[in-house]
């Protein structure tokens, strides 16, 4: 198997022990290529000035096995489908490469879309409500049917939701992992992960046989900001990981949104506490995509004439769905009609009206969106 050059070296330095991307990006700057990093003495990487290059990891530039790391590395990732794109590579995302600390390569099972193919994060906690899977999954089935990607991490909950939301309407989708991509975290998400495979990418700096250990996810979140234009917390408690990301997204420069959710629960205070710090307040898609200056009319409203809109509902939105019609009807009598809980039957109107499919009209009544 033929390596370039640059692929080797710049996998070996992902071995030098404390060598991390802001010592890689200023020696980069110091001396122009990676090739030219490992042809500098050693007394000359350790006089950068700005960062510190200790003598061992100038050495360790110098010593063999780390390409020999570099190799078994590489050998492993091929037989895995796996791309290696090292920084200085053409296809290498440019978003990437305008942060502080860019990983220095990135692995890529499947095929990261085009820069100009636009890309927003959705994130929020593993512990999640029904509400806020269901906000997250619509929101971005609505961002995936104008073409814009859902950058996620794949975890438990709300980055499930979104990822699914996306693929469900044939969308685009990419998963940054808090491990090697020799494996598939959360075990439950295997087949999700084939799914996200066939219409976008797993992605890792981590090389292949890095567990998925919890020191991981705050390093990756810099990532899924990163390649994304935007981030959307759909629903966060107080001490979510998704806040750290929407911390790095602002640091990185850009935007930050958060949906509004029950101000009495634990699961959605910290996407509420976003909303006061002044993050942009977000109730469906039309929001995030005026925002940042694509059509509103791209939120993507379902064909209200296809015989298909009952079979792309849930069980309570179907139900209550086959009790509207063109007239208004009350809330009471839908409630009497529909035959089940109050708090389920104003949930499924909520969503029905997210999707584009029901309007409140005055006196509390409810209508069919008309086509």
């Amino acid at each position: 198997m033929k390596t370039s050059l640059n692929l080797r070296q710049t996998v070996a330095l992902t071995f030098i022990p404390n060598f991390g991307p802001r010592r890689f990006k200023k020696l980069l700057e110091a001396f122009g290529t990676v090739k030219d990093i490992f042809e500098a003495p050693a007394e000359e990487l350790c006089r950068v000035k700005e960062i510190e290059i200790k003598q061992e990891m100038a050495l360790a530039i110098h010593n063999g096995a780390i390409l020999e790391q570099a190799d078994k590395e590489i050998k492993k990732a091929s037989s895995g489908d796996v791309e290696i794109i090292p920084y200085e590579a053409k296809n290498y995302p440019e978003a990437l490469k305008s942060i502080d600390d860019s990983p220095i390569v990135l692995y890529v099972r499947g095929k990261i879309p085009t820069e100009d193919q636009p890309k927003i994060a959705v994130v929020g906690s593993r512990i999640s409500s029904l509400y806020g899977q269901r906000i997250a999954k619509v929101i971005s089935a609505d961002l995936a049917r104008v073409g814009v990607t859902i950058v996620s991490g794949m975890a438990r909950g709300i980055d499930t939701a979104a990822h699914e939301g996306a693929l469900e309407v044939n969308g685009t989708t990419l998963a940054v992992l808090g491990s090697g991509l020799s494996y598939i975290y959360p075990p439950e998400n295997k087949k999700l992960a084939e799914r996200i495979l066939k219409k976008g990418a797993l992605i890792s700096e981590f090389s292949m046989d890095i567990s998925p250990e919890p020191k991981n996810f705050p390093i990756r979140n810099r990532i899924i900001s990163g390649l994304s234009r935007a981030v959307l917390v759909a629903e966060a408690r107080e001490k979510s990981g998704a806040l750290i990301t929407a911390d790095i997204a602002l640091e990185q420069g850009r935007d930050v949104f958060a949906v509004p959710a029950n101000i009495d629960s634990t699961k959605s205070k910290g996407s509420n506490s976003l909303l006061k710090q002044g993050a942009k307040f977000v109730t469906d898609a039309a929001d995030i995509l005026e925002e940042l200056g694509f059509s509103p009319s791209a939120a993507a409203e379902p064909d209200i004439q296809n015989g298909d809109t009952a079979k792309s509902l849930d069980g309570d939105e179907k139900k209550v769905w086959s009790f509207l019609d063109s007239e208004p009807i009350a809330m009471d009598e839908l409630l009497e009609r529909a035959s089940i809980p109050a708090n389920r039957v104003m949930m499924a109107l909520s969503f029905l009206e997210m999707k584009k499919l029901v309007k409140k009209v005055p006196g509390n009544y409810f209508v069919k969106a008309s086509s």
